[in-house]
């Protein structure tokens, strides 16, 4: 009767354990860390003239969807040449591959989002690198609201408070206008599949 009591807690607390291990585990791979016996990435080098205070475990996305990180960030003269850490399903990434960085947040997270390009302009090897001719400049909100004065930007701010006081309660009327917006509007003329004109 005894070992049978000992026995379930010994079950409980193994059950426990593993609990424990698996959140863990799922906390710490993602906030970038790689366990040991998982799958290597696919490593690639991109040449940037602004990484925008890109951090070291950022998100690197394709089409809005989590597809690596952001591994070392290292100044050259006036490039950064920031690697980033694919997973091996979503490689290879292409010679006309195009990487930019954007902000996930307002108060300035940023993340890197990549198109990966088109076979037909050949792959870009595991360790190869993207050159800086692929990077796509993003202009950040703050340094656009910061080039502007001080009576422009009050009237953007009475704006942007009186298009959210008509568009409150209304998402579902947004989302149909958006779904029906041509796709020559988002499209660029140059037709280059795969990159949407911002």
């Amino acid at each position: 009767m005894k070992q049978g009591h000992l026995a379930g807690k010994s079950l409980a607390l193994i059950l426990l354990l593993v609990g424990a291990g698996a959140i863990l585990a799922y906390f710490y791979t993602t906030a970038g860390g790689r366990l040991p016996l998982s799958e290597k990435p696919y490593r690639v080098t991109a040449v940037m003239t602004d990484s925008q205070q890109l951090l070291k475990h950022a998100d690197v996305r394709a089409a809005g969807v989590k597809i690596g990180t952001v591994g070392q960030i290292e100044n050259v003269g006036d490039r950064i040449r920031v690697e980033l850490e694919l997973q091996r399903k979503h490689a290879p990434l292409y010679r006309n591959a195009r990487v930019q960085v954007r902000q996930k947040t307002l108060v300035g997270e940023n993340y890197v989002e990549i198109t990966p390009g088109s076979p037909r302009a050949g792959e870009i090897a595991d360790g190869g690198t993207l050159a800086v001719a692929r990077q796509r400049e993003a202009v950040p909100i703050d340094r656009v609201l910061n080039s502007l004065d001080a009576d422009t930007r009050r009237d953007v701010s009475r704006n942007l408070r009186s298009g959210g006081k008509t568009v409150r309660g209304r998402a579902a009327d947004l989302r149909e206008l958006f779904q029906r917006v041509p796709p020559s509007a988002i499209w660029p003329a140059r037709g280059e599949p795969g990159v949407i004109s911002t």
